[in-house]
């Protein structure tokens, strides 16, 4: 079990001449020495299963890897100690660890589970989720001006961020069951794949905003400008972005960002509610607008 920040990545799954966070896991694993020198070179040799792929810059804080690891008994890495018998002892914390200390600051195993031997996190994760993060301006929506309330602009008022959130969720919430998601995809990734996917469950919620910070006592024989001990602070400022969370049994290459980036364009108008629906069922390809690579 491990997070990363992607930031710095290629996506997850490894890919040559880029960097991923699969290069520095099995990396990891391998100077730790745990897989054998004659199953370094083939992932397949290990049963290496991941249950996700993740695309350019996304985040995850609950990836999971299944992989047939070593402990020899000779010599023991760390993370293993032999015992009275020969036999070799599992130490989940020491193999932590081990693995951390070969890893960059952003990649960090949390926990290794001993499972049985034919478990594979792809094959046996039954749902994956996903979190997209959207500034609460690309959402705002101006009222027609006859309507009141707010300060009138030169396009009517800016309606009430819980309104435009609850209409933005509304728009996501097509999304939702078995449909067709060929439309928002890259046909070049699509390729063999089967674009059927279930989605289970789409919301949108505001972001707690942040703390708000602490005083600072002043150095002595200072003074100072900050409010006396239990004055209150100023206020910590509002939050500023949703949360775009969803649930599904699997996405395909960019499915999020497209979906994200088309319903953004039906809740502002530039596209009909109505072709939604027509999106999502086996007609010839049409790409659909994709928002920015955020998701988590």
């Amino acid at each position: 079990l491990l997070g990363f920040l992607g930031s710095a990545y290629h996506g997850f799954q490894i890919n040559p001449d880029v960097p991923t966070v699969e290069l520095h896991l099995i990396a990891a694993v391998r100077g730790a020495g745990l897989v054998s020198d004659a199953n370094a070179d083939s992932l397949q040799k290990i049963n290496w299963h991941r249950a996700s792929r993740t695309d350019r810059g996304v985040s995850a804080v609950g990836q999971v890897v299944s992989l047939k690891m070593e402990l020899p008994k000779k010599a023991p890495v760390a993370g293993a100690s032999a015992t009275a018998d020969g036999d070799v002892e599992f130490d989940a914390e020491a193999l932590v660890a081990a693995l951390n200390e070969r890893l960059p600051a952003d990649i960090r195993v949390f926990d290794v589970i001993r499972v049985v031997s034919g478990f594979s996190a792809h094959a046996l994760c039954r749902f994956r989720r996903y979190r997209y993060m959207v500034p609460v301006a690309a959402l705002r929506r101006r009222r027609a001006r006859a309507e009141e309330g707010g300060e009138e602009g030169e396009d009517g008022a800016l309606e009430a961020v819980e309104t435009s959130v609850a209409a933005f969720e509304g728009v996501l919430k097509t999304f939702e069951g078995t449909h067709s998601f060929h439309h928002f995809t890259v046909m070049s990734k699509l390729t063999g794949h089967d674009p059927m996917r279930f989605i289970r469950s789409i919301s949108v919620e505001m972001m707690p905003p942040p703390p708000s910070p602490s005083p600072v006592p002043p150095a002595a024989g200072t003074s100072t400008d900050a409010p006396p001990t239990g004055a209150p602070l100023p206020p910590a400022p509002a939050a500023d972005t949703v949360a775009v969370t969803l649930v599904g049994s699997s996405f395909l290459f960019h499915q999020i960002r497209k979906m994200v980036g088309t319903a953004l364009q039906i809740h502002h108008g530039h596209l009909p509610a109505a072709a939604l629906p027509t999106l999502l069922q086996r007609l010839p390809y049409r790409r659909g607008p994709a928002a920015a690579a955020a998701a988590a």
